[in-house]
């Protein structure tokens, strides 16, 4: 995709919605304090390390599924994942960042953090619709028929476009926010006092 044509979409943002394009550009760097904030932070408990645990890797699995699908910006992807909900990639983070949460303890700093995480995935949302409605006519079609994050019952594309590829996967990078993850929830779980 041509990066140029993606500043132009994005610099069409007027007022808040500027912004909100501005903060979802830059959400990677914004975020990288979270887990670190979250690590530095956290009063793990061994109650706790289960469910943690399984919400870090089930999210994680689900990033993975979901970009095993992902053309980013060159096509309109409506199967796997994308079948049920539109962002798929940010539900999985949602897990994830559920897991590391559950993992450190909800205190009001972690609690906090999880919040300023949302924002910041919600502000790459926006971003991402807009730039999806630019890029792909039958954007609105889709959008009319899949939920955006969350799967609800009875809601789906009705025709699948796309199909899983490991050489996709690979492509996307994956591996490495899955290592990231996993290596958080480690981090979190060696503060556990014994």
């Amino acid at each position: 995709m041509d990066r140029a044509l993606l500043d132009r979409i994005d610099t069409g943002a007027h007022g808040l919605e500027r912004l909100f394009v501005l903060i979802g550009r830059k959400r990677s760097r914004l975020f990288l304090p979270v887990p670190l904030l979250i690590i530095a932070f956290a009063t793990p408990s061994t109650e706790a390390i289960g469910s943690g645990w399984a919400l870090v890797l089930i999210g994680s699995l689900w990033r993975l599924w979901s970009a095993g699908y992902l053309i980013k910006n060159a096509e309109l992807i409506t199967a796997g994942p994308y079948a049920f909900m539109r962002h798929p990639l940010y539900f999985g983070m949602g897990l994830v960042l559920l897991g590391w949460v559950t993992l450190a303890g909800w205190s009001w700093i972690v609690t906090g953090l999880l919040l300023y995480a949302v924002g910041l995935y919600g502000c790459a949302i926006l971003m991402e619709e807009r730039r999806l409605v630019f890029l792909f006519p039958e954007y609105a079609w889709y959008r009319r028929q899949v939920p955006l994050i969350i799967p609800l019952p009875g809601r789906g594309a009705k025709v699948r476009m796309g199909q899983f590829g490991w050489r996709t996967l690979a492509q996307n990078g994956e591996w490495r926010v899955l290592m990231w993850n996993v290596v958080v929830a480690l981090l979190i779980t060696l503060r556990i006092e014994v």
